[in-house]
């Protein structure tokens, strides 16, 4: 209603020109578009994996699995043949190392598993980290990882699937290729692909569509100005410590309870003075 729009205009003006920007390959705005968007996934899972056949069941987002998971895991889906995918950005390469796809693969299985079940009730799991550069490094589309036994070559047919799609490759007119250039774009008119336009659309033109953003910004800068005031605490702390004052005069000067920077002198590695 008129009243809401009223309320929401302000927090819409601020944020509109960062809602503009982004794209699928910014992890917040890939949660939004895909969370509950069978159909979307669905297109991303077939043209990544090249099966055509596959029937997505069910799409969750970060928003809802951040309590089973106890971190952020951009888009998780399940198959009619219950397989199960999680689908995650990674921007920085820093953070698309191997480890990261076995963590996450872990976090699945155990999830998955319940207490006194049986270890071949295991789904057959497909872990995608989407990159914003080639951390493969050489100039592929995607890279599919599997085991195998080195001295025969042989498969090892574990459920485990990584897989790797290089969002820096350049378009070549196939459909993995339009999809990787999709996910660059912020412009919702230039996306070649219908439905992630239309999603795109929706989330950066629409009433509630942006109003929707418009919250999940708020998050990511309270998210943001928080890490940075935490920051800022743990170097006054430590810049105290060396000048060797003591626990109340650190508490009284910083503002924070005791509690606090105790725990802050033992995150850094330092001795909690008298």
């Amino acid at each position: 209603d008129a009243m809401t729009e009223n309320i929401y205009e302000p927090i819409i003006e601020k944020y509109l020109p960062k809602i503009k920007e982004m794209r699928l390959l910014d992890d917040d705005f890939m949660s939004a578009a895909f969370d509950n968007n069978i159909e979307g996934t669905q297109i991303v899972l077939r043209t990544i994996l090249d099966k055509n056949d596959l029937t997505v069941k069910c799409v969750t987002s970060q928003r809802e699995l951040k309590n089973i998971y106890g971190r952020s895991v951009d888009v998780y889906a399940t198959d009619s043949a219950g397989k199960r995918y999680d689908i995650e950005i990674q921007r920085a390469d820093s953070g698309a190392g191997e480890k990261r796809a076995r963590y996450n693969q872990s976090l699945m299985d155990a999830n998955h598993l319940p207490a006194g079940a049986d270890h071949e009730s295991l789904p057959e799991i497909y872990v995608i980290l989407f990159t914003e550069n080639d951390v493969r490094g050489a100039g592929l589309p995607v890279y599919h990882i599997e085991r195998m036994v080195m001295e025969t070559g042989e498969s090892f047919q574990d459920g485990e699937h990584i897989v790797y799609v290089n969002g820096a490759y350049q378009d070549d007119g196939s459909a993995l290729g339009t999809l990787i250039a999709d996910f660059r774009q912020s412009d919702p008119d230039k996306v070649r692909n219908e439905s992630l336009a239309k999603r795109m659309k929706y989330l950066k033109e629409s009433t509630e569509g942006v109003s929707h953003m418009c919250r999940i910004v708020e998050e990511i800068v309270k998210k943001e100005r928080e890490e940075a005031l935490n920051e800022a605490f743990l170097q006054f702390v430590q810049n105290m410590s060396k000048q060797h004052f003591s626990l109340a005069q650190m508490t009284a000067l910083s503002g924070r309870s005791e509690e606090e920077v105790i725990a802050a002198l033992k995150s850094l590695g330092l001795s909690v003075p008298q």
